[in-house]
């Protein structure tokens, strides 16, 4: 499920307010987890975040707020809608919501009240650092404890990246042991620039450059300092540690192993044999993709291709695509043109430092099979230090579906998924034990 977090909610003038910290618990079947909200009031204007920490959501920010009166609606814009409609309750320390949580065919209750927010085992830091005259804006999560630590940037996935949809690694990173930067990807948040009119080196500049400010805290160890990411992020980190020799390690998700434009044709192969088209109907959609690619990395013969794809429209699979071919010169497009002929493979093969790489089996936007297997190859043709780990029926996030019986409709990482990570880090040194 991929989130796009929105909060709307409906009322006139109030005694009390939904300013603050509340803690409670979402309801389901007779079970329940732990629920966190928190709001904040600037004048006329409420912002505000929500938690599910048991499912990895960890300060998700909502776009909007409205409060009036004692009603409220929260609205999360994901590929499933996901509402909250609840009220506002009791005055000063009696204070408490409550309401239902609908996602899809779900409906949930939940309860909260408001509670001192709990002391975190780090410190968070505002920073801001700069890439040329790109000024990238974040936050350090650090260790209390006085010594230098092992460090860690983590790396932005594809499309609009704020900070705090790393907020679950960012704490993860901090409570064992190590200093964690976390930033708006450009053009994001607090960041300026615009990441839609660079290619990614620059965006992988935009980590080094985030490497080199940690170089300069008391608080870390400047050769134990290395990037984390998932998606987009694992090209990225490589170029990184290709460009960087400072990197001192990565840790890849699930990404980082397929040609650019091969893993965007697997987004489409995995739709279509999802929904039980054959080998010879995925085989024609994706020479339809390729011959469109062309016109993308060519910027020529764009019409001629909508003429000849007319046919294809009405080819039973067309729709399932959901896709629409857009000009050459179409902002995407353009930026697609600068990255989708970066081939990852050389670059592994003469990096030089520990790889982690941890894929799902069941990913259905990168070809997992594929990366692992050229991973293996790589590994074993030059002795690179790397480790290689899938999860069997593990999605895009490393995580698994929600079974038909679960109390909650979300998905859970695997259980693995960062104990893994911990025994590799303390392994190489990364992580002090």
């Amino acid at each position: 499920m991929r989130l796009v977090l929105c909060i709307l909610a409906a009322c006139a003038a109030h005694a009390d307010s939904v300013a603050g910290y509340w803690q409670g618990v979402l309801k389901n079947n007779g079970q329940e987890t732990p629920l966190a909200l928190e709001f904040t009031e600037t004048g006329e204007t409420v912002s505000g975040s929500v938690s599910l920490p048991e499912y990895g959501w960890m300060g998700h920010v909502f776009r909007s707020v409205e409060v009036k009166r004692n009603t409220f609606q929260a609205r999360f814009g994901f590929e499933t809608q996901f509402v909250f409609d609840g009220e506002l309750k009791g005055r000063g320390d009696n204070q408490s919501l409550a309401g239902t949580a609908e996602l899809g065919k779900h409906s949930m209750q939940f309860a909260a009240r408001k509670s001192p927010k709990p002391a975190l085992a780090y410190t968070v830091e505002q920073v801001t650092f700069t890439n040329g005259d790109v000024t990238l804006a974040g936050a350090v999560y650090a260790p209390a404890a006085n010594a230098k630590h092992g460090a860690v940037v983590l790396l932005h996935g594809s499309g609009d990246n704020d900070r705090w949809m790393y907020n679950e690694p960012a704490d993860w990173f901090a409570r064992h042991g190590m200093v964690c930067l976390v930033f708006d990807k450009r053009g994001n948040g607090k960041s300026t620039g615009k990441w839609l009119d660079v290619g990614f080196n620059e965006l992988a500049d935009d980590g080094i450059a985030g490497l080199r400010y940690l170089q300069t805290r008391p608080d870390v160890d400047p050769k134990r300092i290395g990037f984390w990411g998932i998606s987009q992020a694992g090209w990225l980190m490589e170029i990184a540690a290709q460009r960087c020799p400072d990197t001192a390690y990565f840790i890849c998700i699930s990404g980082g192993t397929a040609l650019v434009e091969r893993e965007g044709f697997y987004d489409y192969e995995y739709t279509l044999r999802a929904n039980g088209f054959s080998e010879q109907d995925i085989a024609e959609a994706v020479d339809m993709l390729r011959r469109y690619n062309v016109t993308v990395r060519t910027e020529q013969g764009y019409q001629e291709f909508l003429e000849w794809m007319q046919p294809m429209r009405q080819k039973p699979w067309f729709s399932k695509l959901e896709w629409v071919p857009r000009p050459p010169d179409a902002i995407f497009q353009r930026w697609y043109r600068r990255v989708m002929d970066f081939d990852p493979e050389p670059v592994v093969r003469e990096l030089d430092i520990p790889m982690l790489f941890i894929y799902g089996e069941a990913d259905d936007s990168n070809p997992t099979a594929e990366g692992v297997a050229m991973l293996n190859k790589v590994k074993a043709e030059t002795g690179n230090d790397m480790t290689i780990i899938a999860f069997p029926g593990a999605d895009h996030g490393v995580k698994l579906p929600a079974t038909k019986d679960a109390a909650f409709p979300f998905r859970r990482r695997v259980d693995g998924f960062w104990p893994e990570q911990a025994k590799w880090l303390q392994t190489k040194g990364f992580m002090d034990q």
